[in-house]
């Protein structure tokens, strides 16, 4: 959901890291705001040059061996307000989201500035009507540390319900 390496000259092998992941339905990106400070035609770049799909306002279905006609929908978006946006759309059923690294700092598995920004979805899972939204604290940061609140890098296995 995009930010995935803010060292320019590392980009490339981060997507190759990525293009190797065992992942049986493909692995795909998007666009974050460090993509477009290290300069995103240079980013865009790299990404012809791997396997990866880089999706900018556009989706694509991925046929699934056991699936039935219904569809699932999954919005991958890099800033997690897309839940609000997303919400009076319907049809939206999960959101994968980033770009706050959690603010850095955490207590009992939240972000400690939830409070003072409710709608800013920071760190972890939220729901809203039938869309659900999972926003990753990341494995990057903004300052050289963290406090209770780790990288991640979640793995999410979906089960028809």
């Amino acid at each position: 959901t995009g930010d995935i390496c803010d060292h320019k000259p590392d980009y490339l092998a981060a997507l190759r890291l990525l293009e190797s992941a065992p992942a049986p339905l493909g692995v795909y990106a998007s666009l974050g705001n460090h993509e477009y400070i290290r300069g995103v035609g240079r980013i865009r770049g790299h990404f012809d040059k791997t396997t990866i799909p880089l999706l900018v306002d556009e989706g694509l279905s991925i046929p699934v061996a056991d699936s039935t006609s219904d569809a699932f929908t999954l919005l991958m978006s890099h800033r997690s307000q897309a839940l609000d946006y997303a919400v009076p759309l319907s049809g939206v059923d999960l959101i994968l989201a980033g770009h706050t690294h959690g603010f850095q700092f955490g207590i009992a598995g939240r972000s400690a500035f939830e409070p003072f920004f409710p709608e800013h979805y920071i760190w972890g899972h939220y729901a809203k009507e039938q869309t659900q939204l999972y926003t990753t604290a990341g494995v990057g940061h903004w300052l050289p540390f963290r406090f209770g609140c780790p990288p991640e890098a979640p793995l999410f296995t979906l089960h028809r319900s």
